[in-house]
């Protein structure tokens, strides 16, 4: 198993840091605070700590980040592909792989445009179609074209055992598969 990876929240540098499993910490400092027994500044150390993040209404995670009296309230998938995964075609977005909002891993994250976002969402309501092949071992389509590039097969054959006509097509049975949500 890999150790998680913790890199500088990119306009927080020296003071907050993002791991690759989406967790952010603050940075262990040394601050100087006055103090009114001495009439004069010391030092002041402050442990770093995994910060507390908050749920908000649309599901995703937030976190506050706070520099000097300013607060920043950043959703943490955009702070973990901000860090992490380059965006050189300027993609807008960021697409939960998994289409579970909470799951801020570097791995479940990618960059995409808005058009690719809506299809997402288009799809994960969509049923999946299941593939069974002739050895047993199963697949998982979000489209029919998608199953039948896939399988290099005939749209007509995977849509007659979709829709009861025929058992199999090829070897194959399809069937659909309804989203739980």
């Amino acid at each position: 198993m890999m150790a998680e990876q913790w890199k500088n929240v990119k306009g927080f540098e020296g003071h907050y840091q993002v791991s690759d499993l989406g967790r952010i910490r603050s940075v262990e400092k040394i601050v100087m605070q006055y103090n009114p027994q001495l009439n004069k500044k010391v030092p002041v150390k402050y442990n770093g700590r995994v910060i507390k993040t908050e749920v908000m209404k649309d599901g995703y995670r937030r976190a506050t980040l706070s520099v000097g009296n300013v607060q920043h309230r950043i959703p943490v998938h955009r702070i973990v592909a901000e860090t992490f995964i380059p965006n050189d075609d300027n993609k807008p977005h960021v697409h939960h792989k998994n289409h579970t909002r909470h799951d801020n891993r570097l791995a479940n994250l990618e960059w995409v445009t808005p058009i690719e976002n809506e299809t997402y969402k288009w799809a994960e309501k969509q049923p999946k179609i299941q593939a069974i092949s002739p050895d047993g071992s199963v697949s998982e389509y979000f489209t029919q074209m998608e199953c039948v590039r896939s399988l290099k097969i005939n749209r007509n054959g995977v849509r007659r055992c979709l829709v009861g006509e025929t058992e199999s097509y090829k070897g194959y049975r399809f069937s659909y598969i309804t989203p739980t949500k």
